[in-house]
């Protein structure tokens, strides 16, 4: 488990971007479950609602590692 190794080493993940696929608010309350507090939309795809304790951030781009 990823987020089990992540703790492990002591990082801590309080970020989320769901990227180009789909998410609905399931997806954000998932994020909230894992200790996510931001939650990042690509601007224009930004979509109404939120979640008690999750901050929406929206960004104009992405920056994949693979793109690194």
């Amino acid at each position: 488990d990823g987020l089990k190794f992540l703790r492990l080493i002591g990082l801590e993940v309080t970020d989320f971007a769901p990227g180009w696929w789909s998410w609905n608010q399931d997806t954000v309350r998932a994020c909230k479950d894992l200790g996510i507090k931001y939650f990042h939309l690509l601007r224009g795809r930004e979509r109404r609602g939120n979640v008690r304790g999750i901050k929406l951030v929206v960004v104009n781009n992405y920056c994949h590692d693979f793109n690194l």
